[in-house]
């Protein structure tokens, strides 16, 4: 076989037909007729779905091991801790208390699975200040939820340090802006 009919033959082999193509998708017309309405189905889902309005309050506490900064160590401690207070702000004593005090506040009865779905705790990066995030579809009771898990982990992270309440460094205050997410 020569070079050219090499290049001849690899060139035809990369060539697409189309009517081959045609054909081929014809034979198959029950793969895209199923594809064509699950499209159809969840474009309807979509369009169709309401959107309930939420809303997110947040709140920072800033803790170190001490009242006062007193060392390096202390400030590196406060750093070693922060992972184990993220953990210990979603533990039942901490929601559980957290949901009492919205209780009391409120009126309003959660239970620790509406809670937890609510709330997410994070770290702000290279700080001692821990975040605390609530949504809900109430801006009043995301606010009031998001400042009592914030006074319930002062309580806490008092306790288990075995010193000064943290300082909260941003209260939660109720929210005019929505996080929207589809209603399943």
């Amino acid at each position: 076989m020569s070079a050219k009919e090499k290049t001849t033959n690899s060139h035809e082999e990369q060539s697409i037909d189309l009517l081959d193509l045609f054909f081929y998708l014809l034979k198959r017309w029950y793969l895209l007729l199923a594809c064509t309405v699950i499209g159809a189905i969840g474009m309807g889902y979509l369009t169709y779905t309401e959107v309930i309005p939420l809303y997110r309050a947040s709140s920072q506490l800033f803790f170190v091991k001490t009242g006062t900064i007193e060392s390096l160590y202390d400030l590196q401690f406060g750093s070693m801790m922060s992972e184990d207070f993220l953990v210990i702000a979603r533990s039942k004593p901490v929601i559980d208390t957290t949901i009492e005090k919205l209780y009391e506040k409120d009126g309003v009865q959660m239970s620790r699975g509406e809670a937890l779905g609510s709330i997410s705790v994070s770290e702000v990066e290279n700080t001692h200040i821990i975040q605390f995030d609530v949504v809900h579809t109430d801006p009043k009771i995301a606010c009031d939820l998001c400042n009592a898990l914030t006074e319930v982990m002062q309580d806490q992270i008092a306790y288990i340090m075995n010193t000064d309440r943290p300082t909260i460094v941003e209260q939660a205050e109720p929210s005019i802006e929505q996080v929207n997410v589809v209603n399943n």
